[in-house]
């Protein structure tokens, strides 16, 4: 009896593993077929995005990129200019209307700028324009005091009036 029913499962078994072999090798993409294709090789590719790229001329009174990079003004039409240098993040968040209301409650506590800063996938409320790092620091001391006891010192893109 045991090996009636041992046959007769194996029996199922096979009937229905061997049609689904065959159905899965029918769905099979033929590569000669398909619409679209990835270049395989740079042959396949067209010349302008083949082409070398020459690395960035570098400036000669300068030691690295870095140093360029940090003393790199970008002119605004308004009379402002924006360089680098530092802020001090107060509140990271998901949601835009949380770091709005956490901006707000900044702006009448602080005599500082506050800016709402979006940074995928986080809204980051920053406060202040400032080039020195101790004076970020400071500002950090400062802002604890007001509550704000997460808040860290970043170096970002910050807006200067021009002089």
């Amino acid at each position: 009896m045991n090996k009636k029913i041992l046959i007769l499962l194996l029996i199922v078994t096979l009937i229905i593993f061997i049609p689904g072999c065959t159905a899965s090798q029918q769905n099979r993409i033929d590569v000669n077929k398909t619409r679209y294709t990835m270049p395989i090789a740079e042959k396949e590719m067209p010349e302008s995005a083949v082409e070398p790229k020459s690395p960035p001329k570098k400036n000669k009174n300068k030691d690295s990129y870095s140093e360029i990079l940090e003393h790199e003004v970008i002119r605004q039409p308004s009379g402002e200019k924006e360089t680098w240098g530092f802020r001090v993040q107060i509140f990271s968040s998901f949601e835009k209307d949380e770091a709005e209301r956490i901006a707000e409650n900044a702006r009448n506590k602080l005599n500082e700028k506050v800016y709402v800063e979006f940074d995928p996938p986080y809204y980051k409320v920053r406060i202040g324009n400032i080039i020195d790092s101790e004076e970020a620091e400071a500002l950090k001391t400062e802002i604890r005091s007001y509550g704000y006891s997460e808040s860290l010192v970043v170096r970002t893109r910050i807006i200067m009036k021009d002089e």
